[in-house]
């Protein structure tokens, strides 16, 4: 997927996603510290986070594709 579309493009709460996904592996002994901080900063070498989409798009999204609002706010990056 990454060879075919290298211009991958999220909203800001991804980070927000990340960081809680770290956090709980650090508080499980599956990570150390420096590797969750090593995790975060290549963040910006994977995804380009975006502007949040319209909220009415989203919403008529999840009404169109019976998507959460989370999925579809995904879905409407990948649609700009």
């Amino acid at each position: 997927a990454w060879a075919a579309d290298p211009d991958w493009v999220a909203p800001p709460l991804l980070q927000a996603e990340v960081v809680n996904t770290l956090f709980e592996m650090l508080k499980a002994g599956k990570l150390h510290v420096r590797d969750a901080e090593e995790g975060i900063a290549r963040l910006d070498d994977v995804v380009r986070i975006v502007e949040a989409p319209d909220p009415t798009h989203v919403l008529k999204l999840c009404l169109a594709h019976k998507l959460s609002g989370y999925d579809a706010q995904f879905l409407a990056l990948a649609l700009e």
